[in-house]
């Protein structure tokens, strides 16, 4: 199954009942103004193991655009820690498109969902994911910053 990005932007964010404000989403279209960078290949010689895994050439992503420079992020303060926040992605997919979602903090990983887009929000979990151990070790490994914060990818999956 090939992925394809889907470039629209996705802000949700829980607001914590103790601050009396409630909870609630935003959504929104969000363009990149000017010529994104162009992806430089990364240089895996170094490292077989994980040249072995990508059979085709990995680029660098500091800007991912699609048409129009549109960008596809999810991002989620989750302050009342919530087990899962709804996203409406109607702004990126249609009725009966298929989707991952992936949490960036292993975002190679198993999605954390994925199926086929029926409408109106989707539910994502916030359980966190564990990140992946650092390549050639570190003091203390990453924090998992779930449930109170992540960033995910939603993806739209064509096969």
């Amino acid at each position: 199954m090939r992925t394809k990005l889907v470039f629209v932007a996705l802000l949700a964010f829980m607001v914590s009942p103790a601050l009396s404000f409630g909870a609630g989403t935003v959504s929104g279209k969000i363009t990149y103004t000017g010529t994104p960078a162009k992806q430089k290949p990364i240089d895996m010689s170094k490292e077989p193991s994980c040249a072995k895994q990508h059979t085709t050439p990995v680029t660098t992503e500091t800007v991912v655009t699609g048409a129009n420079n549109t960008l596809a992020n999810v991002v989620v303060y989750n302050w009342s820690r919530a087990a899962s926040v709804p996203v409406d992605v109607g702004v990126l997919l249609s009725v009966g498109d298929r989707f991952e979602v992936r949490n960036v903090q292993d975002f190679f990983g198993a999605p954390i969902l994925s199926g086929s887009y029926t409408g109106g929000p989707i539910s994502i979990p916030m359980s966190g994911v564990s990140p992946p151990a650092i390549v050639g070790g570190a003091l203390h490994p990453p924090p998992r910053t779930g449930p109170d914060f992540d960033v995910f990818v939603v993806l739209k999956t064509v096969s």
